[in-house]
């Protein structure tokens, strides 16, 4: 049964909505335990309580404030947010494609002739890490450049049935 915004008390489902935020919020807290003066064991059983348990808690929580259809309304909420504001378009004009593509397949490229440039040029070999994470990056760049419809193509790969229309 969908819940309307009008049956959800505002006060519940800002303090829903709280919680989630401060729950998510609690595994950015581990790096700081980690490089804490706390023994191994501290460590790892914090690290476990702040990456799955007090996230599922204030989860658990938020549900048992708002309900379960409240909670349903308000995670509709978020993802409708993030999605309007950071999907990517269906269609882009042939310039942005072109850039996409460029983003895409630079990597691929680099990463497949990187063990021949290795003795052209010996840095590659030293920093390969650093080259790897922009790699990785300007690739996934590339993908939310090229927009929803390559997403599409890009799925189409992976299904035996899928048929190409021109």
């Amino acid at each position: 049964m969908p819940v309307f915004a009008a049956e959800i008390s505002k006060k519940r489902l800002i303090l829903g909505l709280v919680l989630v935020l401060i729950g998510q919020s609690f595994p950015l807290w581990i790096p700081v335990i980690s490089s804490s003066g706390l023994s191994d064991a501290w460590k790892q059983a914090l690290t476990g309580i702040f990456a799955f348990g007090f996230p599922n808690l204030f989860m658990v929580t938020t549900v048992m404030i708002l309900g379960n259809s409240g909670f349903e309304y308000l995670k509709k909420k978020i993802f409708g947010w993030f999605k309007k504001q950071f999907a990517p378009k269906d269609f882009v004009g042939r310039f942005r494609y072109l850039i996409g593509l460029i983003l895409f397949f630079t990597p691929v490229l680099f990463a497949w002739a990187s063990p021949y440039l290795i003795y052209v040029i010996p840095d590659i070999g030293i920093h390969h890490v650093a080259y790897g994470i922009a790699g990785d990056a300007m690739l996934i760049l590339g993908l939310f450049v090229l927009g929803g419809n390559f997403w599409d193509k890009l799925r189409a790969l992976f299904l035996r049935k899928a048929k190409v229309t021109f």
